[in-house]
């Protein structure tokens, strides 16, 4: 019976949900964090500092070192962002993203190779980002731009992809919705 409490102890240790740093997303104006749950790959989708998922509450965040701190059952912990799926296959890039009826300066997120990330620009309006890795060591951006209309159907407007080389800025501007980024 001695052995009884410590095995629900391990026990319930190990069901307890392993918290993710998924993505950031951050401009001159606003600024989210993505976590996700380990054990059943749910998604918070974008939170904002003072926001809970499954428990935890975003408190901060360390850009130099990307690296969020998340408050749980009273006690702070810090999780790093999350490593690449594949080898250099992550990208940090800073620039600025223009849309119907505004545009937002000093953007800075994370992108991961082979990966779609969706940033929120505003009600309404999703900026999608997938980059590639290319054998020369460019990356080859494909991205599109939904846009909500009052009735609720989404109007996609899709950009051509866009070739980067190693350290080079990149572009794309159709009509109103358009970005620029820099690695």
């Amino acid at each position: 019976m001695k052995w009884l409490l410590p095995a629900i102890v391990l026990l319930t240790a190990s069901l307890r949900a392993e918290i993710q740093f998924s993505g950031f997303f951050l401009t001159s104006q606003d600024a989210r964090y993505s976590l996700t749950e380990t054990t059943d790959g749910r998604s918070s989708g974008w939170l904002r500092v003072g926001q809970f998922f499954r428990d935890h509450r975003v408190v901060s965040f360390d850009r130099e070192h990307e690296i969020i701190t998340l408050e749980h059952e009273g006690r702070t912990v810090t999780v790093p962002l999350r490593t690449a799926r594949i080898k250099a296959g992550k990208a940090t890039v800073s620039g600025r993203i223009t849309f119907p009826g505004g545009q937002l300066e000093g953007v800075y997120a994370s992108l991961f190779l082979g990966e779609e990330t969706a940033f929120p620009l505003r009600e309404g309006i999703t900026l999608h980002l997938q980059p590639e890795g290319r054998p020369d060591g460019s990356a080859l951006y494909r991205a599109r731009f939904v846009l909500k209309q009052p009735d609720g159907t989404e109007n996609v407007v899709a950009a051509p992809a866009v070739i980067a080389r190693p350290g080079s800025s990149f572009s794309v501007q159709i009509g109103e919705v358009g970005f620029t980024f820099h690695p």
